[in-house]
């Protein structure tokens, strides 16, 4: 197996220009202007179904098709993740993690860095089953090799989730991402995870409650309340309990945690006040609308996508092409991850890039492998890491 840390070459294409940058913004735009129209639909069939006098059975179908119709949309934010995690979304690097985060990764529960770290591994050491955390997160959660009937399975779809999202918490001393003598601390994750299940438990409460008349004056005071108190402890919690890795990020880890619970704030308050405001239960329209989704038609689009990318290799062969067709376009394959092979050779190249760089016929032998030189611009250029304290 090829180490494509220990080699050197000079890609003949990368990094993301200044077009490639505003039409990431504009794809981001317009991805979520659909989001917001198909919620839009959505709601007002649920709120208004009982004055159309229609059935109440009605909501179980409309959900399922918002579901099918906001797993490209998922899919796509994904992808555009992942670019972040490659330092291919923005040209600015503070800015590409910042909204990387803020409008991709924390939405999902997860991290721009953290995703950088999965997906290193897996131009790294492609396919290896003990470095490559795609191939690692696959096989743990048993869709490696796929087997369809398991894509009905939620128990496997959110495991594998929750495994691509705490990949970098494993302790894995081939993983050349982290540092084998400081392994992986949860203690800031399992505090942040206490803050985010305490906040769900706090809107149910107030849902149940919603006709009493000290319901607006808690959902003013209990969520920031709650909110100050997480972050002056992650503020004062000393640097070792946080995650630490060989790479450098444009913030620390605590900045991260601390932005992560910010955001939680904001999207608890505002379904908080929209259940207040209107009666109905804004937690349960989040669950269907946004969870939901993402956990079993998004997840399943993902899973197949890296199924047929890596699935049935032989030897020595890194990854698949596929011709799809416009479903397959849509729902499997989007923002031209079908070219994966030539993603695999040049994984710096943007994804709009991709098919431009497949049709050329004057590719040198050499590969854009990331080594200590080429990983520099993607996670940093002199920010000192965490401290290991």
């Amino acid at each position: 197996m090829k180490d494509n840390f220990s080699q050197q070459s000079s890609p003949p294409v990368g990094g993301v220009s200044a077009a490639i940058c505003r039409r990431n913004l504009l794809l981001l735009l317009g991805l979520y202007l659909i989001y917001g129209l198909i919620v839009a639909g959505s709601l007002s069939f649920f709120w208004s179904r009982e004055s159309w006098g229609i059935s109440l059975a009605w909501d179980v179908p409309v959900a399922l098709v918002a579901m099918v119709l906001i797993a490209p949309i998922q899919h796509r934010l994904l992808l555009l993740g992942e670019e972040a995690g490659l330092r291919l979304l923005c040209r600015n690097r503070l800015w590409n993690e910042i909204l990387g985060d803020w409008l991709i990764h924390f939405p999902f529960s997860g991290s721009t860095h953290h995703t950088r770290m999965l997906q290193l591994t897996h131009y790294h050491r492609p396919n290896d089953v003990t470095i490559d955390g795609e191939r690692i997160c696959a096989e743990k959660a048993g869709f490696f090799p796929l087997k369809v009937g398991k894509l009905l399975r939620l128990s496997a779809l959110i495991n594998w989730i929750v495994s691509r999202n705490n990949y970098s918490f494993l302790t894995n001393t081939r993983n050349p991402l982290l540092d084998p003598q400081v392994p992986p601390n949860r203690t800031a994750l399992n505090i942040g995870t206490a803050f985010v299940l305490i906040m769900f438990a706090f809107l149910i409460t107030m849902y149940l409650l919603n006709d009493r008349w000290f319901v607006p004056y808690l959902l003013a005071t209990v969520p920031p309340g709650m909110w100050a108190i997480t972050a002056t402890i992650f503020w004062l919690l000393p640097a070792r309990y946080y995650h630490y890795s060989r790479m450098n990020a444009p913030y620390s880890s605590r900045s991260m945690t601390i932005q992560r619970i910010t955001f939680i704030l904001f999207l608890n308050l505002t379904l908080g006040w929209v259940t207040y405001l209107t009666g109905r239960s804004a937690v349960l329209n989040y669950i269907v609308l946004w969870a939901g989704p993402y956990v079993t038609t998004t997840a399943a689009c993902q899973i197949i996508r890296y199924w047929r990318q890596h699935g049935n290799l032989v030897d020595g062969q890194v990854a698949h092409d596929r011709k799809p067709r416009l479903l397959g376009k849509l729902f499997i394959f989007p923002l031209n991850s079908q070219y994966h092979t030539v993603k695999h050779r040049f994984p710096r190249t943007p994804w709009a890039e991709l098919p431009a760089l497949a049709a050329r016929t004057d590719l040198p032998a050499e590969t854009d492998v990331l080594n200590e030189e080429t990983l520099l611009p993607l996670v940093g250029n002199g920010i000192p890491p965490v401290e290991k304290t």
